[in-house]
């Protein structure tokens, strides 16, 4: 799709949410409501430099991340530049289209909208097994979880794991400095 026609889908979808808005449309007659039994999203014009916990950083705002798919070329294994992605509660859909429908991500308008029916990706087996004709052997998809550990497990992406490990030592050197002040001055500690 070209860029033109990217936009043009932006603004039809942020011209939606805004006339509600501005309307102040009951819940049960938006146009959301339409995909109420889906609880994702179509992420699309993503850089391709993106990855699926860059995604999780950014939509994880808007509620509870079930599964994240940043489509990738099955060669290269690099992004395609879209993606999908699913919340706990489909009210989060809602919130992440209204808010992140043109939002300028990396430099390029993120195009943002309902999935009305997702299918899972096919995947082959993680263990590289084949069958006796030597094809892969395919598995059901099974949604990962926003850091790809399971539904519910969070705090394990490495970049979670560096914050942690950073507030852990910002607290340690707190506390040795405000040892250190009550030594060196104990009547403020009277105070």
């Amino acid at each position: 799709m070209s860029i033109r026609g990217i936009n043009a889908e932006i603004d039809r979808i942020r011209q939606l949410s805004e006339r509600e808005l501005k309307d102040q449309t009951p819940e049960h007659a938006s146009w959301h409501e339409k995909y109420h039994d889906s609880a994702y999203l179509y992420i699309g014009n993503l850089d391709r430099g993106l990855t699926e916990g860059d995604l999780i950083t950014v939509f994880s705002q808007f509620g509870e991340i079930l599964d994240v798919n940043l489509v990738r070329d099955k060669e290269t294994g690099k992004s395609k530049g879209f993606g999908f992605l699913a919340y706990e509660d489909q009210r989060s859909t809602r919130y992440a289209i209204d808010n992140m429908i043109g939002f300028n991500l990396v430099g390029r308008p993120l195009k943002v909208d309902h999935v009305n029916s997702y299918r899972a990706p096919i995947v082959e087996d993680p263990e590289g097994r084949t069958d006796a004709e030597g094809n892969p052997i395919y598995v059901d998809y099974k949604a990962t979880g926003a850091e790809g550990k399971g539904r519910g497990v969070v705090g394990v992406t490495e970049s979670q794991k560096m914050l942690d490990k950073l507030g852990e030592n910002r607290a340690r050197v707190t506390a040795i400095r405000d040892k250190k002040w009550m030594i060196e001055d104990p009547e403020l500690t009277k105070r």
